[in-house]
Formats: structure tokens, sequence, C-alpha cells
């Protein structure tokens, strides 16, 4: 059967999007994650509207776009907000204007995840329009606020039916079975007075590894420059946070100095592996006044442990600093076993649309929302090999790319129709 996509639609479609800045601000009024996010998420459902699908806003946390019928339902998943640009000076092309260059989309979110999003709308689009005939409802369900701890698809799973499977082109091919458990971790303190003035407000979101920092000493001005990078891969970043106070470590005394010394895995006690992952640590904020000083880390551990093990630990090490420590947030590890009828369906339609047999499904540090809905499975859309820019300047995905995804995700669909 003939599946038909419109690409320049598609490039409009995604561009209506990307102008909306939807890294989250505080709530407004009736909007939880703020207005420009509540205004992309209905500008959304007009657009999936248009196009002859069943929508609903849900509680303005979520929304979702359906089609076919039958008593039972599959969803693909994804998410309208972003993490903040940044520095508009890191970016070759504005962060909110889609550029096409070099057969590359660039623009905040084309790759996490409003690009994905816009993708898998066409895919139900040229179902529907193809006529195949599925056995179930199909859903493509959005959220407004993965990036800071996913409440959106909290609230639907309270008020919303469940799918029986799904899956969310939030990650890797050839699929996801394990996401490391995740730590988020703030630690907070009443300064003594004691030593010099220390003033610093570093980082943007807790997921991210701060890619500037600034601080003033004594009215003294300091920076570091690193390199922004998603919090679950923080080797591929530079932390300019952890730069700037070893700097500083080299000239003052300060509480907060203290602390930040044991940032690392070894200092923390938490320098911790399996076999199939190790645990990786974003030190990611930090707001230092003459009065009281806060950091907050960002953990995720291996599969094979639990998160109060990982916090024995890291409250040891940080017991003699005074520093108190406030969970933000737990989740234990997700794991989806390699034999299920699910995994390997999945990973079945991969290799017949891309005649990749070598590649395994695998285990990331990214969270996504397959820890929070059942029989959910993170899947695509970057193939082995393929460069991930989410969370940086120049977040960027390739046309080609893009369209190898297409054909993809339409057998994924009619995958979930059969399990």
């Amino acid at each position: 059967m003939t599946y038909t996509f419109d690409e320049q639609q598609y490039l409009q479609d995604l561009q209506t999007l990307i102008a909306f800045d939807t890294s989250r601000i505080p709530a407004e009024g009736d909007a939880p994650f703020g207005k420009p996010t509540l205004d992309a998420l209905n500008t959304f459902l007009k657009l999936a509207a248009g196009y002859g699908f069943k929508t609903k806003n849900v509680d303005n946390y979520c929304g979702y776009a359906e089609c076919g019928s039958g008593e039972k339902m599959v969803a693909l998943l994804s998410h309208l907000d972003v993490v903040p640009a940044g520095d508009p000076a890191a970016w070759r092309t504005p962060p909110f204007k889609l550029t096409v260059q070099d057969d590359f989309m660039y623009g905040r979110g084309t790759v996490d995840d409003k690009g994905p999003l816009v993708l898998a709308l066409h895919v139900l689009k040229a179902l529907k329009d193809s006529g195949t005939k599925l056995h179930k409802r199909v859903r493509l369900i959005v959220g407004c606020g993965e990036e800071t701890g996913s409440q959106c698809m909290q609230h639907y799973t309270k008020v919303e039916e469940l799918p029986q499977y799904a899956i969310t082109p939030d990650a890797d091919y050839p699929g996801i079975i394990g996401e490391k458990g995740m730590l988020r971790l703030r630690f907070h303190k009443k300064l003594s007075g004691q030593g010099p003035t220390l003033i610093m407000n570093v980082g943007t979101v807790i997921n991210a590894v701060p890619g500037e920092a600034e601080a003033t000493v004594n009215g003294k001005k300091y920076t570091a420059i690193g390199r922004a990078a998603h919090g679950a891969m923080p080797e591929k970043g530079d932390n300019a946070l952890l730069k700037l106070c070893r700097t500083l470590s080299q000239e003052y005394h300060h509480e907060f100095l203290d602390l930040m010394q044991l940032m690392t895995k070894t200092g923390l006690n938490i320098d911790l592996a399996d076999a199939q992952s190790v645990l990786t640590l974003a030190p990611s904020l930090a707001t230092v006044t003459a009065t009281e000083a806060e950091a907050k880390c960002d953990i995720r551990f291996p599969v094979s442990m639990h998160y109060a093990d990982i916090l024995a630990r890291v409250e040891k090490a940080v017991a003699p600093t005074g520093f108190e420590i406030e969970v933000l947030r737990a989740n234990e590890p997700l794991r989806i076993p390699a034999d299920s009828a699910f995994a390997r369906g999945l990973l079945a339609t991969y290799q017949k649309c891309t005649g990749d047999t070598k590649s395994k499904q695998s285990i990331i540090g990214g969270g996504t929302y397959a820890k929070f809905l059942p029989h959910t499975m993170a899947f695509g859309i970057l193939f082995p090999g393929e460069e991930a820019t989410e969370h940086m300047a120049n977040e960027c995905w390739s046309l080609k790319s893009m369209r190898k995804n297409f054909p993809i995700l339409v057998e994924a669909v009619k995958t979930l129709d059969t399990l």
C-alpha cells in the first residue's frame, strides 16, 4: 500500500510549532506550563482537527489527536515542550525559526521533540488517508511538560484512557528496552556569613549541562565557558559550573565551593556501573547569595540499582558540608523484556524497514514518557551512529533521517495494531 507524505506541508507545520518558545515558565492562569506552551498545544490541536482527526485538550496539560475505530486504542506519545535555547549568540540560526540548510532542519525542538511530533501527525494522516484497515483506534498523545518532570503525562494517566500499547519517538532505534533510573536532588544551606561574598546564578534547567557560568566574589567578576549537553549524557558536554567552581576554589574558601568540590561521581561515592550501563552525574543549577546557597543535580543510574541506595551514598558524602538534601524527583529504572512480543515486534519492524539486523535494542540514560504509561517503549527517531543534538545550541535533525523515519513509524503503528 502506498502512503502519501507531503514534505512541504510537514515543514510548514513544523515551523508553526517551532515558532513557540515552549520552555517551561511558571503557571499562568489556566496554563500550567505557561501561556506560550498552551498556545502551542491549541495550535497543534487545530492543525490536527484540520486534517480530520478527533482532538481533545486534556485540561491544558496535554492533548491528543485520534483516528480509527475499535474498542482498544494504541498510541504514539510526543511532547511540545523544549529546554531553553540558551544564549542566542551560540546559535548559527534563530532558535525559534525553522531553518533548512545543507539537508538539516535547525531550531529548538527539531529533534526533541517537535520534529518527531509533527512527523507522527503526518504518519497518522497517511494511514487515515490511505484507508488502511486497523483493528484499534490510534491516538497521538501530546504532552506539555516532559522536560520538567512529565506532570503532563501523569495527569493524563489519571483522567484519560490508557493505550494498550504505545511508542514514543523520542530516543533511538531499534528501540529502548531499558531506561536508567533518575534521581534529581537539591542541596541547600543557609550560609554562616564567614568568608568572601559569592554571588552566582548558573544554569537553565536541571536536565541540561550548563554551557556558561558567571559569578562575582567580593565584586570581582568571573566567567567560564563550556558546552551544553543533555543531562543524561554529560560526557558530551563541558560543565561550565564545575569549571567555574574549580577556578574559584583555587583563590577562595567558601561553603558552597566545599560542596561543589564533592560534585563528582567519586566525591559523592557513586562511581557505579553494571554490565549494561554506567551511572551519570550532571550538576546543572546553582544559586548563591550572601545568605544562602543551593545546587541541583541530575543523576541517572543503571537498571539493576535502586534510587534509595544511591541517595544514601550521596547523603553520607555530603553530610560533613552541612548542606541539606531534598529529593526533587526519584524514578526507578524501566525494563522491558527483550523477549516480549512487544519488543520483538518492534525490532522486527525496524529490521524489515531498514535491513539492519545487527543493531540491538538498548538501555539509555534519558527518561521518556515510557516510564509513565504501561506497555510503552521509546522507539526512534535517531538511527545507530546518528549524532544527537537535543538540548544543545544549533539543535538539528537531518531531512534524510526524517524521511527514513516515516515508513518505519507507519509500520510500527501497524505492528501495535496486531499485538
